[in-house]
């Protein structure tokens, strides 16, 4: 049996590029390279890969590497959200929030501000606050909107009872007596 050393057996992508030379997606995207970081991100994304799918959305978002395009951009948003990816979760909250790609909706802006704040993005807990501080939500809705975010929230970091307050004000929500 012919034993290869191993600085051949690490260097057979030379073909392919080069001995260690190929780009990541993530190396691409932050050096600018958007055309290359796209190209790399659209087969993990199709495959499910979270983190690559949130980078399609921004992709679209921004129009990086390609033409911009909202609905797209929704479109990969929420199936990483529904993963319980955190910057997902606000992207696709930014998107119903203002608008983009779909009809505004500040009850689901909320609720996927929510389950990104509950996985420790502190952003997402500066938006919800703002919606809430704003009026813009009754505390039923936002009641509500909790208990919907509860499904999408795969890494809690933030106790859901704390220094918002107590989560659910109307115990009829729940079922409570």
């Amino acid at each position: 049996m012919l034993k290869l050393p191993i600085i051949v057996l690490g260097c057979l992508s030379l073909v392919a590029g080069g001995c260690g030379s190929e780009k990541t997606a993530q190396q691409a995207f932050d050096a600018g390279d958007y055309v290359t970081s796209y190209k790399l991100f659209r087969p993990m994304a199709e495959s499910g890969d979270r983190v690559a799918q949130n980078h399609l959305g921004v992709h679209f978002y921004l129009g990086l590497g390609v033409e911009r395009d909202w609905s797209q951009a929704l479109l990969w948003y929420e199936k990483a959200a529904k993963q319980g990816d955190p910057g997902a979760q606000l992207n696709y909250g930014l998107m119903f929030q203002n608008g983009y790609g779909t009809n505004s909706d500040i009850g689901a802006a909320f609720m996927w501000y929510y389950a990104s704040y509950r996985q420790g993005n502190a952003t997402a807990g500066r938006y919800m606050d703002t919606l809430a501080e704003d009026n813009l939500l009754s505390p039923n809705q936002i009641d509500y909107a909790k208990l919907r975010a509860r499904q999408y929230v795969i890494n809690p970091v933030v106790a859901e009872q704390g220094s918002e307050g107590s989560l659910f004000r109307n115990p009829q929500l729940i079922g409570e007596p």
